[in-house]
């Protein structure tokens, strides 16, 4: 009903005219971020992008665009014609893949970054005659003249080092690798000249005659231009405002006076309706449209909070929204980013019960906090994930099932491989000793007497599993552990076990074999027996939770005492500590247990169990079995209690066939031997129960798969390789109609009798009847690749004879052959073949034979190393078991293929299971019990999303409309599971949310411009009374500052903006951050307080940065932007201990070079070695008596004593140009503001700093939050001052917890980074709040004793009673922690760096933070309740009360002393800081003033600048126009004439 009365609203308010001022277009807040550096053009950006794929394909991808544009007038190409160009060049160069990721890599600008270090190259290499373009270096000589080329020398002798002819890795080697008997040719030419052309030709020819290494750069000019940027979102989050933030003054107006308004319709729901889409269709009704859609944005903009009964159904409405929705993949992206606005209308849906209860089943399996998105089921890290990286993630997946497609295989076939035929098959190990005591059992799930529990397995056979039905009291799921309890990574697990037991009631029985056959590496070191025989004491003795407990004792006291193993000492902590948490064992007896042998037969049973039957190695790592099943628990991005609950879950589906089929029955009394009996096993999933482990096959290193084909860019190699595999001898003997679902390639050196031993197997394998059932399903071939040092006899032997192989029997006559009675024939042919099979293995496959692994076999692609040739048999039998169900699945799937065949088969199951089992990629599936909310199909792509989505989070903000831009472009399949919580008691998501990313380019009709503005985002639909504060969403490596904002950003109020409708924000990308960790290869550890420094090569434009390596990681973190750089150690005492170290060559280095030629930076690693004798030195200077400054006058009169005089604003202003920052006569004071408000604030703390203070003073400001106007007027105000200042910032480390909310993150830079976020050579600095005045001159604090500490900040006042029951510190927690010590306030400070750097107390600072901040509840007021919580660690010099005074603590009777008077907040009052302000703090008024006076002076210099500049330009206008004129005349005289 509703939306029959909005559309009859639209029909008739397009057939009738409004005038209305209520109806006015709504108002919005648009955002673009520019690069620092200058427009790059497109084509190099192209030619970056092909070198990226394949360095060949570059080279004539430079021929065929150079060619085409000189066919063209250079000067009448527009940028829509040169972008036609590069796709005309390049649709010819690449594949049809790469040619749709190119156009997405121009149009997110991939490139530009790369192709700005050649900008900068050629700046710094510029001839210095004025030549622009086109020149060249030869053999260490600049030449100028394009005609010299013709005549150099090739033949002079090569230079030796020579700065003009340093190479890079990025550098464009025309042969693609350089000679160094050759001397180097540099063409440094805008390919786009006729003189680059000929340049070009002739280079290439003296290269193909192998007379120089010809290298090309760019010459690219200088742009005033940016590159719009995207890649990033901002969000608008509603403010909190109990305390007043805005500021009182008037906005300045634009100078044109002009309000921005414009009908721009963007591509978004409103109301349901999608009026960009109406618009495109009917733009004869824009005006029209565009009135409707303001009267639906003013009705959705009544933003009402929600009551508490409103919420607890939000989510289960959201979801029904979404999902009803007829484009729900849009709708879920528009409500997540407006969400603020839609609850209230959401909260008034009906709640559907069946969905509910859908939900409330799908999170028994999948936490309703979880986010999740896959890839074709390759795990995305939601933190980290942008469009670019996304773009090459799905490049990445879509070659190789590209390279499959090209097999013949059709898409839908390809995608049903990958979901299905590379899921491993469900094998089954008898973990069920003969002898029962050989397991320890924790707990028995058929004594289980929980609440709520059933012995019932009803819920086995039901489709979905409901909320209790997992809850079965039966031992219907056995995890047992083999573990050697000695072993620290066992330990670690069997710690997390314990956790996981305190947390869950778990439907899992849980038993123990312990392997003890091992003996301790250390002297003190506790052995495995002893462990195990204190383990089953408390068992016995004590029950399950002080059992677990010992584990959970030994794994802490072994991080405290020795992390690499199990020391005695650790086992008399653990022993010490479950004493005291249980009574009813002690130490004396524990102790004695450990030396008791009364269960050493049961020890011995499992012994033998794990080492005969069970066949693990003894160095093999703890193994997790699930009625019968190896399942992994070590996944580090996943809690332990989430990973095993999932297995859990999926176990429980993988029994409901046994239960249906009457495996299992209620009256089951062993239902975990009967799981691990089923015939389900064989009949349904092809796999079979085995009884016995194959060493080669359990073994913690992951599965390698290798691609048979396509390894290469070599079209020739690849053919040759086809034909190898397509003409070898295949055992038995291949028919045209059978098709093996197996193909196991035996590669070894067959001089080797264990290679020889280990076909004599296969074959007796393939022999036995027995085994007809899977033998039948296989055929090999084998392939030789000799060790360097083998005689090379049976392998050629074996070829020259194997025409004669008619059968298996005939196989094994020869293999039975002794090496001596081997006679061998030359011949050509075999000789070749047998090389090319060595160089498929060795070279191709890279396959690595060795004494200790002569063979290995190949199975459909997966690798299996043979290190244990008696157990050959046994591997060969478990492979096949393992393989069998996947390649019949394979070939279920492939029937119907026009090319299918044995060798089509094999290559393609080794392709999918290379490309889906890659250990370096993670993949995850869902479990087949949930049901997606909604699906977006598309057979056009083998590539598909999976999404498990909160709505309310900003994971779902990002990743929905990168997904469903992707996906619509590559024609990607959406699988989407909306996963909000079931009940809700807060308000879920207070911000509103856009990503701004273009994935094509856009160009102006008319012009045919590059619009490159429209890459830039804008939301709409916002409340306009509500306080809004804008924050950017960036990548890791991103530093951005806003550099155009007439508002303020931090308070945003759309109803302030008056006659104007958008509210315009433009960022600038000022650095990009270059992080790593550094590690000291002597000490093996992060080399605390290293001093290194990042220095820019051939860029004078840009400074040194510096900065120390923290032992949190052994983190970094330095500015830089595009360019080439140098990574050094800082002169001085990091430089005397220690040298840059190559871990690869194993040299030391003076510096490391550092390319920074992409948007994203990745994490680097720096490797330092200590210099011989300086191993044990401290890398950190000790604490030096300060220096005192030289006197350069004469001393002071008794009367300047008493009356001192003050320096001028004029002596300051001189004094201050001289000063360094190592100037013990410098101030440093740093203060971090965010908001017009504070920044106001801000000016009056400096003028009063600056006017009581005689010292020179450096002002040091968080850069991050401030905003253009005022980063303008700062310099302004330093000259007229005479202060100095500098603007710092930090990046968030990505390892250290983040914080979401704007004003926390500010107070986390108050404190967190104090040791890195100033240069090395800042030796001390005194915070002050913005909001503060300062009464005193801050010389007497800088110069004060801090008695030992690197803290001085100033207690809390006690004076004023009237807020006493707000001093939290005095009770409860606070109070027994502080044990005595005051609880500071951190309005101010000071901080000795050197001191604090000294005793590593940022690190402390920041590895307590990372700890606290777990709890959410914890840190309320994070700057202050860090450093205090810490000062029993890190000490904090008390400053004198009168250091900081503030009327909501201290009482009127102490202001008169106060030197300081901070604008605390006032938690009774609430009063507004400004009216405060002006009452409390009597000269604030005149400051404020004096500050407004300054301002006004800036503003009206700033307008006569702004004139003088137009009056500039329409002189040049005018000059041009007459030009213009002079030419336009001149033509026609010359038509006359």
């Amino acid at each position: 009903m509703k939306r029959l009365l909005l559309i009859f609203t639209l029909v008739t308010l397009l057939s009738i005219n409004i005038q209305c001022s209520d109806l006015e277009s709504s108002k919005l807040v648009h955002v673009s971020l520019l690069s620092n550096w200058g427009f790059t053009p497109l084509h190099y950006e192209s030619a970056e992008f092909i070198n990226k794929q394949d360095k060949k394909l570059y080279w004539k991808f430079i021929d065929s665009f150079v060619d085409t544009i000189n066919s063209k007038k250079r000067e009448q190409l527009r940028d829509k014609d040169i972008y036609e160009l590069i796709l005309q060049s390049s649709r010819d160069v690449v594949d049809s893949n790469t040619f749709e990721f190119l156009k997405l890599n121009l149009a997110q600008r991939t490139m530009s970054p790369k192709v700005e270090v050649y900008r900068q190259l050629s700046i710094a290499e510029k001839p210095k005659d004025g030549v622009h373009s086109d020149w060249f270096v030869y053999n260490g000589k600049m030449y100028t003249d394009s005609k010299d080329i013709d005549s150099l020398d090739l033949s002079e002798s090569l230079v030796g080092d020579n700065d003009h002819q340093i190479l890079y890795e990025f550098d464009h080697v025309y042969s693609g690798n350089v000679d160094s008997t050759l001397p180097i040719l540099i063409l440094y030419g805008d390919i786009t000249t006729e003189k680059f052309q000929k340049l070009h030709q002739k280079a290439k020819k003296f290269s193909d005659e192998k007379k120089v290494n010809y290298v090309l750069r760019y010459v690219i000019s200088e742009s005033s231009d940016k590159v719009y940027l995207q890649g990033y979102g901002f969000e608008l989050a509603l403010k909190n405002l109990e305390y007043k933030v805005m500021d009182d003054s008037s906005i300045k107006k634009d100078a044109d006076g002009q309000s921005q308004k414009s009908i721009t319709i963007p591509n978004e729901d409103v109301s349901g309706f999608n009026f960009f889409k109406l618009s495109t269709r009917k733009p004869e009704l824009l005006q029209k449209l565009s009135t409707f859609r303001s009267f639906l944005l003013a009705h959705s903009q009544q933003f009402d909070e929600l009551k508490v009964w409103e919420l607890k159904d939000l989510g289960i409405q959201t979801a029904q929204k979404v999902i009803s929705s007829s484009d729900p993949l849009r709708s879920l992206k528009y409500i997540s980013q407006h969400f603020p606005t839609l609850a209230n209308s959401l909260a008034r849906i009906s709640v559907n019960e069946t969905l509910k209860k859908q939900m409330e089943s799908n999170q028994k399996f999948i936490n309703p906090q979880e986010s999740l998105v896959l890839l074709n089921g390759r795990v995305i890290n939601t933190e980290t994930i942008n469009t670019l990286t996304l773009t090459d993630m799905l490049q990445e997946e879509l070659q190789p099932l590209t390279q499959i497609q090209s097999l013949g295989i059709q898409t839908e076939k390809i995608s049903q491989l990958c979901d299905k035929a590379s899921v491993d098959p469900d094998i089954r190990y008898r973990v069920l000793p003969e002898d029962l005591d050989a397991i320890i059992y924790l707990n028995n799930m058929d004594s289980n007497v929980a609440k709520g529990w059933t012995k019932s397995l009803e819920g086995l056979g039901k489709d979905t599993l409901d909320e209790n039905g997992i809850q079965i009291a039966r031992n219907l799921l056995t995890t047992v552990m083999v573990v050697d309890p000695s072993n620290t990574d066992a330990v670690s697990l069997l710690s997390d076990l314990s956790e996981f037991n305190q947390q869950v009631t778990s439907p899992s029985r849980f038993g123990f074999i312990f392997s003890t056959f091992n003996k301790p590496k250390q002297l003190d070191a506790a052995s495995p027996k002893e462990i195990a025989r204190l383990f089953i004491y408390i068992k016995n003795k004590a029950g399950l939770n002080p059992t677990l407990f010992l584990f959970r004792a030994m794994n802490y006291y072994r991080r405290m005492f020795s992390p690499g193993y199990i020391s005695k000492a650790v086992m008399t902590h653990s022993i010490q500590a479950i004493a005291q948490q249980y009574r009813s064992v002690d130490t004396r007896s524990m102790n004695q247990a450990m030396q008791s042998v009364d269960h050493d037969i049961t020890l011995q049973e499992m012994n033998n169990f794990v080492q005969n039957q069970m066949s693990i190695a003894s160095d093999s790592a703890p193994l997790v079995f699930l009625n019968g099943r190896v399942i992994d628990l070590t996944n580090p991005k996943m809690e332990f209690s989430d990973q095993l609950l999932l297995q859990l879950a999926n176990e429980f589906n993988q029994l409901k066939p046994l239960y249906t089929s009457g495996d299992i029955t209620e009256d089951s009394s062993n239902l975990y031997k009967d799981i691990l009996e089923s015939k389900h096993w064989i009949s349904v999933q092809g796999s079979k129960l085995l009884d016995t482990m194959s060493s080669d096959l359990i073994t913690p290193e992951p599965t390698q798969y290798l691609k048979l084909l396509f390894n290469s860019k070599d079209s020739q190699l690849e053919k040759d390789y086809g034909k190898l595999l397509k003409d070898a001898i295949y055992y038995p003997a291949e028919s045209k109609d059978t098709i093996y679902p197996i193909t196991h390639l035996i590669i070894g050196d067959f001089d080797q009798k264990a290679s020889r031993d280990l076909v004599l197997n296969m074959i007796e394998y393939q022999l036995n009847p027995e085994n007809q059932e899977i033998s039948s399903n296989v055929r090999f071939s084998i392939i030789n690749c000799p060790m360097e040092s083998s005689p090379n006899i049976f392998g050629k032997y074996l070829l020259s004879v194997r025409s004669q192989i008619k059968s298996l029997e005939d196989l094994k006559r020869e293999f039975e052959k002794k090496l001596t009675d081997i006679i061998y024939k030359y011949s050509e042919s075999n000789e070749n073949l047998f090389h090319l099979q060595t160089r498929y293995a060795r070279d191709y496959l890279r396959v690595n034979i060795t004494e200790n692994v002569p063979v290995v076999i190949v199975t459909n692609g997966r690798l299996t190393e043979i290190k244990n040739p008696s157990q050959s048999i046994k591997t060969i039998h478990n492979l096949n078991v393992m393989e069998l169900k996947k390649s019949k699945t394979s070939l279920e799937i492939l029937t119907g293929t026009e090319k299918l065949d044995n060798n089509l088969m094999m290559v393609a199951q080794s392709m999918v299971s290379n490309h889906m089992k890659n250990p370096n990629i993670e993949r995850r599936s869902i479990p087949n019990s949930i049901e997606f909310s909604f699906r977006v199909i598309n057979t056009q792509s083998p590539m598909k999303f999976t999404l498990v989505l909160n709505p309310f989070t900003k994971v779902a903000q990002k990743i929905v409309p990168i997904v469903e831009a992707f996906s619509k472009t590559l024609n990607i399949s959406v699988d989407v599971l909306v996963n909000p919580p079931v009940s809700i008691s807060e308000f879920p998501m207070k911000n509103y949310y856009h990503y701004v990313m273009q994935l094509d380019m856009k160009f102006d009709d008319k012009t045919g411009k590059l619009l490159s503005s429209q890459t830039s985002g804008t939301i709409t639909n916002l409340p306009e009374s509500r306080v809004l504060t804008l924050a950017m969403d960036i990548p890791g490596s991103w530093l951005v500052q806003p550099i155009v904002a007439k508002y303020d950003l931090d308070n945003i109020r759309l109803k302030d903006l008056g006659q104007e409708n958008v509210l315009n924000a433009v960022f600038e990308l000022e650095n990009l951050v270059v992080e790593g960790s550094c590690l000291d290869v002597t000490l093996r550890g992060p080399p605390a307080g290293l001093e290194i420094e990042l220095t820019p090569v051939g860029n004078s434009l840009t400074e040194t940065q510096d900065t120390i390596v923290m032992s949190n990681l052994g983190y970094y973190q330095l500015k830089s932007n595009p360019g080439i750089w140098k990574l050094s150690l800082k002169p001085g005492r990091s430089s005397d201990i220690s040298q840059i170290y190559d871990s690869d060559k194993e040299i030391t280095l003076d510096h490391q070079s550092v390319i920074i030629d992409q948007l994203y930076v990745p994490t680097g690693n720096l490797y330092i070695r200590r210099k011989k004798g300086k191993e044990y030195e401290s890398l950190i200077q000790e604490d030096e008596e300060p220096k005192q400054p030289q006197a350069t006058k004469e001393p002071p009169s008794l009367w300047s004593s008493f009356f001192p005089k003050k320096k001028s604003i004029e002596e300051k202003k001189k004094e201050i140009q001289t000063v360094k920052n190592s100037d013990p006569e410098l101030i440093h004071v740093f203060s971090v503001a965010s908001g017009h408000l504070y920044e106001r604030f801000l000016k009056i703390m400096m003028l009063s700093v600056t006017k009581n203070t005689d010292s020179p003073v450096k002002f040091w400001f968080l850069k991050n939050y401030l905003s253009p106007g005022f980063k303008e007027f700062i310099p302004k105000m330093a000259e007229e001052l005479g202060f100095q200042y500098e603007l710092v910032t930090y990046k968030w480390p990505w390892w250290l917890r983040k914080q979401t909310e704007k004003q926390r993150i500010i107070w986390s830079y108050k404190i967190l980074f104090l040791d890195v976020l100033f240069p090395l050579d800042v030796k001390k600095i005194i915070f002050v709040d913005a909001d503060q005045v300062v009464r005193t001159d801050m010389k007497e604090l800088w110069d004060m004793n801090l008695q030992g500490a690197s803290l001085g900040l100033t207690p809390f006042c006690d004076s004023n009673k009237d807020t006493e029951g707000f001093r939290f510190w005095k009770t409860g927690y606070w109070r027994d922690h502080l044990r005595g010590k005051p609880y500071h306030i951190s309005a101010l400070y000071v901080v000795d760096l050197q001191k604090f750097r000294r005793i590593t107390a940022g690190d402390q600072l920041r590895a307590t933070y990372d700890q606290l901040s777990r709890d959410p509840n914890s840190l309320a007021n994070l700057d202050q309740d860090l450093p205090n919580y810490l000062q029993h660690q890190v000490k904090i010099f008390s400053l004198p009360q009168e250091w900081l005074w503030c009327e909501t603590w201290c009482d009127q009777s102490s202001k008169s002393k106060a030197k300081t008077i901070d604008l605390c907040n006032n938690p009774l009052t609430k009063t507004p800081k400004l009216q405060n302000a002006v009452r409390i703090i009597s000269e604030w008024t005149s400051l404020d003033n004096e500050a407004k006076d300054l301002d006004l002076k800036f503003d009206k210099e700033k307008e006569k600048n702004q004139q003088k500049q137009q009056i500039q330009k329409d002189l040049e206008k005018s000059k041009i126009d007459l030009a213009d004129l002079i030419s336009d005349t001149l033509n026609e005289a010359q038509k006359l004439i």
